[in-house]
């Protein structure tokens, strides 16, 4: 009797021990930063919105105010900067306890907000299938340039996520009123909601020797022609050729100087963004 009930108790035990196991939480770490659309490291004080869903077949986009399909259950919801340390090499991360434990494929879904409210932008991950072992989680995941509202609703070439995530108006094609349409803004890199932002040249300086020298408002990384055509806005037709090359800006203000432009005659000079 005596050695029956101790086998009986020993099984037990180990039974108990492979059940305890299986509850074990499933961990997850962000292997590098994960980005905003500006391709910046996410960075909210309070986190931005980190979502584990279940695959069930297929991952599925959200809807445009960010809800899951049906399909995706959210087993799990943390924040970016959740479970690392506040040292600035650490933004974008993060690290989870995911329980319970999944059972079936999840992935991770990642806002570039900290609420569904405040979103526009959002990535997923690649699938995975938790194994019975305490392997990690490492959710490799994109920057957050899915749209979550990929509509126009004014048409003006600005998708309303872009319009939620850049501040402007996506029932007006000039948000700001400064006669620029927004899909020129956009493109331009100029601000949508701000009047005085906009593509234009600020000044031209006559230099020694006849030359002449153009400024104007820049937004670095996009790339300008300067351009003159003879005339004045009255002119019908007016012809412009190119001045000097393609030119990169670094600065927020650029230039370039045309080789006797003050000896010139009167005519009309325009900046045009080269894509």
């Amino acid at each position: 009797m005596k050695s029956t009930r101790f086998t009986f108790m020993l099984v037990w035990m180990v039974a108990a021990g492979v059940a305890s196991a299986q509850q074990a939480p499933l961990h997850a770490e962000a292997p590098a930063p994960v980005l905003n659309e500006y391709g910046q490291a996410l960075s909210a004080p309070e986190g931005e919105l980190l979502q584990f869903l279940l695959v069930n077949g297929q991952a599925h986009p959200p809807a445009a105010d960010g809800a899951p399909h049906p399909s995706n259950t959210v087993v799990f919801t943390t924040r970016i900067g959740h479970g690392v340390s506040s040292d600035p090499a650490m933004l974008g991360r993060f690290s989870a306890a995911i329980t319970p434990r999944p059972v079936g494929a999840i992935f991770a879904r990642v806002f570039n907000a900290p609420t569904l409210e405040g979103a526009s932008f959002y990535t997923d991950s690649q699938a995975f299938t938790p194994p019975q072992s305490r392997v990690v989680f490492y959710p490799v995941l994109n920057a957050t340039t899915n749209p979550l509202d990929s509509a126009d609703d004014d048409g003006d070439g600005v998708h309303n996520s872009w319009e939620k995530s850049l501040g402007s108006n996506k029932s007006s094609t000039d948000s700001d009123g400064d006669g620029v349409p927004d899909g020129h803004e956009f493109r331009a890199g100029t601000k949508l909601n701000d009047a005085s932002s906009f593509l234009a040249l600020v000044r031209l300086t006559p230099l020694p020797g006849g030359h002449l020298r153009a400024e104007w408002d820049a937004v670095p990384g996009k790339s300008y022609q300067l351009q003159f055509s003879v005339g004045d806005l009255a002119t019908p037709g007016l012809t412009f050729s190119n001045v000097n090359g393609v030119i990169t800006a670094i600065h927020s203000e650029t230039h370039t100087i045309m080789t006797n432009g003050a000896l010139s005659p009167v005519g009309v000079f325009r900046v045009h963004l080269v894509e």
